[in-house]
């Protein structure tokens, strides 16, 4: 009798850890999205949300990095889980991160990329077989070679130098560069020192676009975090239209500019609300979906994608879908 209390206990503590684990891996849990960002104007709201603890440290953190470059690789490293990434740059580290999902639209860049050149050069045709500074990555990539593409040239009709957009304003007055391809803040800097801006964004309507990107693995219920930092976003977002000079402060502060310079910086993009994110990124054919898939093909034409990206997988809208503020 002693013998079956005995394995009678064993038994009931077997199908309770055996119960323990089936619920577990029915209600998978995420710990943390950890986003890497640059220092680009269209991601204010992730910053400003981080300042006015609009988001829970618990369930949403914000890295800083200084380029493009550097959270990518983060990313692709493990160091963060998610990143605020150009589309093109999306479509480039989804060939490296499976599971990276698009959740959210951050801004479309009107003017806020571009060429600046010296005084001296007026149109992009007079870089021919001059030096321009271009960060190594698929952004810099993209854009100097549509600007050269629109102008009848090509890469090997200039001379590519790797500059990272931390160093763009002390080397774009080196001797050797003529030009530089850079973005915001740094162009509203460049753009006030006797320079000529000679391409930008607008010249290539809706093809630089910037997502928020998380890898969202098979068995994760990431679902519960991210509306989380939606909430975090769009109440950042409400925050800049509705007090853009605190916002303008908080974001100078962290940018080391003028609130003049960053609230200049930001008129050369557009941030869309929870609206225009519903119609960028909800329905059958969406304008997120379209809009990668040329920007998808003009990459691997120009050698920047080794192969197509499935655009509808890339989308998860699910968390926008059943948002509520």
């Amino acid at each position: 009798m002693g013998k079956s209390k005995k394995y009678w206990k064993i038994f009931i503590w077997i199908w309770f850890i055996f119960a323990l684990i089936v619920v577990n891996c029915k209600e998978p849990k995420a710990e943390f999205i950890k986003i890497g960002a640059n220092s680009w104007p269209g991601y204010a709201p992730l910053y400003i949300a981080a300042n006015k603890k609009y988001f829970d440290r618990t369930k949403v953190m914000l890295e800083e990095y200084s380029n493009t470059s550097e959270v990518m690789q983060a990313f692709r490293d493990g160091k963060i889980n998610a990143a605020a990434l150009t589309l093109d740059e999306t479509l480039l580290l989804s060939q490296d991160i499976p599971n990276l999902k698009i959740v959210l639209m951050l801004d479309l860049s009107h003017g806020g990329d571009a060429i600046v050149a010296k005084s001296s050069i007026h149109t992009v045709r007079d870089l021919k077989g001059k030096q321009v500074g271009v960060e190594n990555n698929a952004l810099g990539s993209f854009f100097l070679t549509r600007a050269l593409e629109i102008h009848g040239m090509r890469t090997s009709d200039i001379v590519i130098v790797n500059i990272g957009i931390d160093k763009h304003l002390k080397e774009f007055y080196s001797n050797g560069i003529s030009a530089v391809v850079t973005f915001e803040p740094v162009l509203t800097q460049l753009a006030s020192q006797h320079t000529n801006i000679i391409f930008d964004s607008s010249g290539i309507p809706g093809e630089i676009v910037d997502v928020l990107a998380i890898k969202v693995d098979p068995g994760t219920n990431f679902d519960g975090l991210i509306h989380h930092l939606l909430v975090g976003w769009f109440k950042a977002v409400d925050y800049l239209k509705s007090s853009p000079k605190k916002s303008a402060n908080i974001m100078a502060t962290r940018q080391k500019i003028t609130p003049d310079q960053f609230t200049k910086s930001l008129s050369g993009l557009r941030i869309p609300d929870y609206e225009e994110n519903c119609r960028f990124i909800l329905g059958d054919s969406p304008i997120l979906f379209l809009t990668g898939r040329k920007l998808s093909r003009i990459m691997i034409e120009n050698g920047l994608l080794k192969q197509p990206v499935n655009l509808r997988n890339l989308i998860y809208d699910k968390p926008l879908r059943h948002f509520e503020k």
